[in-house]
């Protein structure tokens, strides 16, 4: 009980700051995956973690999970498959929400190969991050890949994995910061 209160009161106080800011550019977020898109910008996990420790670097940006009449409005969808971004087209509806359209289509390709005498394997996940405006139109499309590589010269598989892993660190973070940066255009000269 007491968990389900903490999280409608984070919930609550994003929302409050997203309104109190003065902002002209509002981003929601939300995941795509095999079932659909879903709203994620909750006071936990590492949305609502990086909504809480960058939004200040963004004062033009207020984060909220609704759209706000009279601010540009943009969705930034993250999903592990770029086919979940076929046929999808996100619009604001006049009660300032966000409808998903989709074709209703996603294709996923399985491929298993037998390898021999292979000094090595490499095994690699990819991140994507689109963004839209709100009328649909694509303004930001980023993606992240992450590898690991197994077998062969074990230093040389060690050096390639430490390398990947020091890319990964907070890669999912500067994956939002890149999208985010991109909405919010050059920046001028001082």
């Amino acid at each position: 009980m007491r968990k389900a209160i903490l999280v409608a009161i984070g919930l609550c106080l994003l929302s409050i700051s997203a309104d109190a800011q003065m902002c002209s550019k509002v981003v929601t977020f939300a995941l795509a995956d095999a079932s659909g898109v879903h709203p994620s910008m909750g006071s936990r996990g590492w949305i609502g973690n990086w909504v809480r420790k960058n939004a200040k670097k963004h004062p033009d940006i207020c984060f909220s999970q609704r759209p706000m009449q009279g601010h540009a409005n943009y969705l930034i969808v993250l999903s592990q498959s770029a086919s979940y971004f076929h046929g999808f087209e996100p619009v604001v509806r006049t009660d300032e929400t966000w409808n998903y359209n989709d074709d209703g289509t996603a294709t996923t390709t399985t491929t298993t190969t037998t390898r021999e005498n292979v000094p090595y394997t490499i095994n690699s996940n990819t991140i994507y991050a689109n963004a839209y405006d709100d009328r649909g139109a694509l303004v930001s499309q980023r993606y992240h890949i992450y590898s690991k590589k197994s077998g062969g010269d074990p230093e040389d598989s060690a050096e390639y994995n430490v390398e990947n892993e020091l890319r990964a660190i907070n890669a999912r973070g500067r994956l939002i910061h890149s999208v985010v940066m991109d909405i919010e255009g050059p920046k001028g000269l001082l």
